[in-house]
């Protein structure tokens, strides 16, 4: 008779136990991995994400100039448990990461959320564009570069050239006492932007530029 209560009070324990819910029960059940791989944040610094970062949109566009080759990009995930993939490279959340070597056109930058559950995958895409130098236009005819390498004028200091200066007469000749060693050439070009040498030295127009070591005869 003792037998029988003690199997029967046996009984009604376990299907007690039974009817418990396992945490009352004091068994520990294994928590549900979150599935949420969405970002709750998405930035390329210094400039702005076209359309604005919204959760629920993953396609992106952005402008850079023909200077810039890289870019630097942060994305932070909904959940902290989730990981983070920025073209190709694990970064933690919030962390930045550069992308560089960019092209002139449209260079694609995939940043991938994979949640805890390790199956939900969510790809966020950035084309970064990268703009064409900008082509000078020719000038315009009225500023083409010159080919005007006249003189408008040519001295010798207190001596006088023979014949008298025109632009269209190349050769001169000055006769000096034996007793002088230099002498000082001033010429003028006729076009600003030409440049001047004088003696093989190089002169700036207008301004007086000293000849010397002169020999006995006659001295180009």
């Amino acid at each position: 008779m003792e037998m029988r209560k003690t199997w029967s009070i046996l009984i009604c324990l376990m299907m007690l136990f039974m009817c418990i819910p396992a945490g009352i029960a004091g068994e520990t059940s294994e928590l549900t991995a979150s599935s949420n791989a969405d970002l709750s944040g998405l930035e390329v610094l210094g400039y702005e994400l076209d359309p604005a970062f919204d959760v629920s949109i993953t396609d992106y566009t952005v402008s850079v100039s023909s200077e810039v080759y890289g870019v630097e990009i942060f994305a932070t995930t909904a959940d902290t448990n989730a990981t983070l993939e920025i073209n190709g490279n694990e970064v933690s959340s919030g962390e930045g990461q550069t992308v560089d070597n960019l092209d002139v056109g449209d260079n694609e930058a995939a940043v991938v959320v994979t949640a805890e559950d390790g199956t939900t995958v969510k790809t966020y895409t950035i084309i970064i564009t990268r703009a064409e130098a900008e082509i000078e236009e020719p000038a315009p005819a009225d500023s083409e570069i010159s080919s005007d390498a006249d003189l408008n004028s040519l001295s010798v200091a207190e001596y006088e050239l023979i014949p008298d200066f025109e632009a269209g007469t190349t050769g001169y000749a000055v006769s000096i006492p034996n007793d002088v060693e230099s002498v000082d050439i001033t010429a003028t070009t006729a076009d600003e932007n030409a440049s001047l040498t004088i003696a093989g030295t190089a002169a700036i127009s207008g301004s007086a530029q000293t000849v010397g070591d002169l020999a006995e005869g006659d001295n180009i």
